[in-house]
């Protein structure tokens, strides 16, 4: 049963979350190219698929939040196991990756350690909620929490997959490295794929 004080963040939740994911269909539309051409398709699927985990993770813990009687933490243990699941095939594909295409590999990697420590979160809260008295309000923070990184962390996987530089931590760090690649990224140079152009680590 969830507790009074949390009801209201999650109707706020999800709805932001429905909205959210109605605008990654959006994104989806405008990158079919990303989505098919052999070079960025790997990536390209990765972050519309890993945004709709998350964000589908969220709607549905949410839901299970709303209802009288079934108990969240079951509900969140299962969905925090199947993108944990997920997040290790990325993983998988990834070190296939990195030999034939290092900057592939990387955001793959990234894709994937972001997805394991959200979904991992989500199991970890799911069970401090089972363990609780019922009422209680143990777990429902780190549930609060998560849910919330995971509606950023889904945005900024869809503002990636529509060929957008990402503007996050390593982004920044990156810029004050180099500054004159700027937080829009850069041009590709002659035989540079733009995956390669918008690496932090070259």
């Amino acid at each position: 049963m969830t507790p009074d004080g949390f009801k209201d963040f999650f109707v706020g939740l999800v709805g932001a979350d429905g909205a959210l994911i109605g605008l990654l269909f959006v994104a989806v539309s405008l990158a079919p190219r990303r989505l098919r051409d052999p070079v960025t398709a790997p990536v390209a699927q990765a972050e519309a698929a890993s945004a709709l985990l998350i964000f589908t993770n969220v709607l549905v813990i949410g839901l299970f939040a709303l209802m009288p009687v079934p108990d969240i933490g079951w509900a969140t243990i299962v969905l925090g196991g199947l993108g944990i699941a997920y997040a290790l095939a990325v993983g998988r594909v990834a070190l296939a990756q990195r030999r034939v295409a290092r900057p592939v590999a990387r955001s793959l990697r990234r894709i994937s350690i972001g997805c394991l420590v959200l979904c991992g979160w989500q199991v970890w809260a799911g069970i401090e909620v089972v363990r609780a008295a019922p009422g209680s309000p143990a777990g429902f923070d780190v549930i609060a929490i998560t849910s919330t990184v995971g509606l950023v962390f889904g945005i900024s996987r869809a503002w990636e997959l529509i060929g957008l530089p990402g503007t996050g931590f390593l982004r920044a760090l990156h810029v004050l490295r180099h500054p004159e690649h700027g937080l829009a990224g850069r041009h590709p140079a002659a035989g540079e794929t733009p995956a390669e152009s918008d690496d932090p680590e070259r």
